[in-house]
């Protein structure tokens, strides 16, 4: 995570909601609504719940995690794999709930 003032990634926490950047001491970083939900048209979260809208429950709950995850995988962490794995581990289980609705016969 990165701040919005310096564009620099040293921030640290004091405490349980602020977030302060160590080289510009700026309190305003947005922990509900950080950067890497932030994209070009708005909100991720809106985006997903356009997506999983008209999906069944734990299908819609797979697949915002993926969108999510491969969303912010460059921006939250130092090392990208690390969402990947995330979006990874939740779209291999995505998969096997399908695969195991059609062997019930209810797609």
């Amino acid at each position: 995570m990165s701040c919005a003032k310096c564009n620099d990634k040293g921030l640290i926490k004091e405490g349980v909601v602020t977030i302060t950047c160590e080289n510009c001491d700026c309190p305003d970083v947005d922990q509900i609504n950080p950067p890497h939900y932030q994209k070009a048209n708005g909100d991720i979260d809106d985006y997903i719940c356009d997506i999983v809208r008209d999906l069944p429950g734990i299908e819609a709950y797979r697949v915002s995690q993926v969108v999510k995850y491969l969303s912010r995988y460059r921006q939250k962490h130092d090392d990208p794999r690390t969402d990947i794995e995330k979006a990874k581990w939740h779209l291999n289980r995505l998969r096997n709930l399908l695969f195991a609705k059609e062997v019930a016969g209810n797609e």
